[in-house]
């Protein structure tokens, strides 16, 4: 379980020091994605004086750096709180890291605080420096293309709801942010409501059974339920028909369910404390690339609202 605390905040962005007055979209960086060897899509930053390689943490509201190259640059750090103790990759973190400078394609930040890995990111892929979480993509507009791995960075100075320029019809919905700080918003999985977030990293998307059981009353037992083995652990699949996003529908979702120990911590429910631990809430589903790669995504983060086409989706050609 992660415990979502903010890192410290970002001093500076540079962008454009005035807006255009015909409300054009204003390009900061044209960023091409790879995976890690643990499957996390990865993007360039310039730290250090060296482009390294950071995960794409849409799903983190917090960011971190590696222990090791924070030591070779001479970061300063300093603890945390005791009674904080949050974790990154399952990873328990206790100090968190000043990063000097650093920047993204036109972008610039100085004296940025990550949580400090004294360990390894992303099953341990020796490329991966650090984690870029949402105290640091917030700050931009983000669209991500992953059916052509693609991810591009835009200010945020621009008219509101003119974002999308690669087709000429989009869904629009909002985002909501849950007491974590983790953003989510909502879809329809075979026409049931269910609060969704994004893990940029291979695989399928993946829900919780007591999830599965609150919304469509369902368990293990259920006809249609089929039961599949890993090496680790047991999940299931159900065939659900339908997932969509204000018309922008992917067919026979592939949805892996686990099955985990202890009460459910139910989205945008008050803090729940058992076991010892506290319980801050998630999402109901989690999405990966085989959903992703499926839909072109904007991220209008000052706007708080979500904007998606289909993958393949363009503008009409001219005659």
């Amino acid at each position: 379980m992660r415990i979502a605390i903010a890192a410290a905040a970002l001093l500076a962005v540079a962008a454009p020091a005035r807006a255009d007055e015909d409300c054009r979209l204003k390009q900061l960086a044209d960023l091409t994605l790879k995976k890690s060897t643990g499957g996390d899509y990865l993007f360039p930053i310039t730290i250090g004086g060296q482009e390294r390689w950071f995960e794409v943490g849409l799903n983190s509201p917090f960011s971190a750096i590696l222990g090791s190259f924070a030591d070779a640059q001479k970061y300063a750090s300093h603890s945390l709180p005791s009674q904080i103790e949050p974790e990154v990759d399952d990873v328990k973190i206790k100090r968190a890291v000043s990063v000097d400078e650093f920047s993204v394609g036109l972008a610039r930040a100085r004296k940025f605080d990550m949580f400090r890995v004294d360990g390894s990111l992303s099953g341990g892929d020796p490329q991966v420096t650090g984690l870029a979480g949402m105290d640091l993509l917030a700050n931009f507009d983000v669209e991500l293309d992953l059916k052509n791995s693609r991810m591009k960075l835009f200010s945020q100075d621009h008219c509101s709801g003119q974002v999308v320029y690669w087709a000429d019809r989009y869904a629009q919905v909002p985002f909501e942010k849950d007491p974590s700080g983790h953003f989510t918003f909502q879809m329809r999985l075979d026409g049931e409501r269910v609060h969704v977030d994004f893990h940029v990293s291979a695989g399928t998307a993946q829900m919780d059974m007591n999830v599965v059981h609150r919304i469509f009353g369902l368990d293990e037992n259920s006809p249609g339920m089929q039961t599949l083995h890993d090496k680790t652990q047991t999940l299931y699949r159900y065939p659900f028909k339908l997932l969509a996003l204000e018309g922008v529908e992917i067919s026979n979702p592939a949805v892996f369910i686990v099955k985990k120990e202890g009460p459910e911590c139910k989205p945008y429910r008050p803090i729940q404390a058992f076991d010892g631990k506290v319980c801050f809430g998630t999402a109901d589903l989690s999405l990966r690339d085989a959903e992703l790669s499926k839909m072109h995504l904007y991220f209008a983060f000052k706007e708080k609202t979500l904007y998606a086409t289909p993958a393949d989706a363009a503008l009409p050609k001219s005659p």
